[in-house]
């Protein structure tokens, strides 16, 4: 009888409450790694059925969203300052487009039984796209529309790697804590979905997640060490062994890659220094990094390869202030989150949120992640079940340092 109650419970953890609301949240999940489109088209959604009925959403918007509106209130109006007026309103609104998933998603009612399967999509779905990706690599075939690797890259059905790094390695680090917290297979899970970010061959987000791994470790228990070495050697010794031949030229161009940044980074703090406190403009760094390219200093002239740094140039000051107060407002928060309440899910939805934005934070030092729809469309997405999930939980103590409605 007990075996019998095991599988039930076992088959309800994945039932999916077929409603209008949580099929959305299913459709945009599994669009997250397969579409850009399709998110768009469900995020309109989103924003339709929000607008309708807008008195009873707004209340229920987290004032927080504000941090986010001022950064990129200031970035907008360094155009301004820069007399760029034609791009004000498109490059607000494009920057906010990319978060507007937080308020918009927050809004909404959300059970446990959605939020596990939103968490529980995101992970199995990239790993059949992995699977998939692996098998037309091994035998050189398309079903799909598009080939799955990029230059000898893991990329998924988002082409450009280093995008799709950000966003890969977010689910990554919610299949561990769903591992370290809930269920110990999701560490092979987790473990699969490494393998991948070894295949897309981003260096920066190899260190930063493992940085997070470790993190992780440590505010769960010493007692998964075991765990943690079988995952970092196996994967590390099992990938490059089947894919040395486009993995070891990457581990081994790292000097003159490295050169090559430092490059980068120069430009942009000279840019930064001409122009301190209003920096040229949001957006406009890539023509002031033109005279570096000629010279055959960098090779392209897109971003800065540092977030810091093109902000710095891009929004003087100011700008890198706000960044940062973006940042470290949102990684406190949810450690802030995962202390304060008891229920599992929000502890692991918090604690999935703080090792992203850890990640993101280290990725950010030598890769640029602003711009990336692909990656904040969905860690918005989290951040706005968070909040919708919260409130249909009780509190712990009243007084918490995040009260309803906040």
């Amino acid at each position: 009888m007990v075996r019998w109650q095991k599988l039930h419970n076992h088959l309800n953890f994945y039932r999916i409450k077929w409603n209008l609301y949580a099929f959305m949240f299913y459709l945009y999940t599994v669009f997250s790694a397969i579409s850009i489109s399709g998110m768009t088209i469900i995020l309109s959604l989103f924003l339709l059925i929000y607008a309708f009925n807008i008195k009873n959403k707004l209340d229920k918007t987290p004032k927080d969203f504000s941090v986010i509106l001022v950064f990129y209130l200031w970035r907008a109006i360094t155009l301004a300052f820069n007399n760029i007026y034609s791009k004000i309103i498109p490059k607000f609104f494009g920057g906010i487009w990319e978060f507007i998933c937080y308020p918009v998603v927050s809004s909404f009612s959300v059970s446990r039984t959605i939020v596990k399967n939103v968490l529980l999509i995101a992970i199995w779905i990239n790993i059949l796209v992995l699977i998939y990706g692996v098998f037309q690599e091994a035998f050189h075939f398309t079903i799909a529309y598009k080939t799955l690797f990029n230059g000898g890259r893991f990329t998924g059905f988002h082409s450009n790697p280093l995008r799709f790094a950000g966003y890969y390695s977010s689910v990554l680090i919610i299949s561990l804590v769903f591992g370290l917290f809930v269920n110990r297979f999701y560490l092979l899970t987790s473990a699969i979905l490494a393998f991948g970010l070894f295949l897309n061959g981003s260096r920066t987000y190899w260190i930063s997640v493992f940085i997070v791994v470790i993190i992780l470790y440590f505010i769960k228990s010493r007692k998964t060490t075991l765990y943690i070495l079988f995952f970092t050697i196996f994967i590390t010794s099992t990938t490059f062994i089947l894919f040395k031949g486009s993995l070891i030229p990457r581990s081994t161009s790292i000097g003159k890659d490295l050169e090559l940044r430092m490059n980068f980074w120069k430009a942009g703090i000279e840019i930064f220094l001409s122009n301190p406190i209003v920096g040229v403009g949001y957006g406009e760094v890539g023509k002031y990094l033109q005279p570096y390219f000629e010279k055959g200093l960098i090779d392209n002239t897109s971003h800065c390869h540092n977030t810091y740094i093109t902000v710095l140039a891009e929004n003087g000051l100011l700008g890198l202030t706000f960044l940062l107060a973006f940042f470290t407002y949102f990684t406190w928060k949810y450690w802030q989150y995962y202390k304060t309440y008891n229920d599992i899910i929000l502890k692991v939805l918090s604690i999935s949120l703080y090792g992203v934005f850890i990640n993101l934070m280290i990725a950010s030092l030598t890769e640029h992640i602003i711009k990336n729809f692909v990656l904040w469309g969905f860690v918005s997405f989290l951040m706005g079940i968070t909040e919708a999930y919260r409130r249909s939980i009780t509190l712990p103590q009243a007084d918490g340092p995040f009260p309803q409605g906040r």
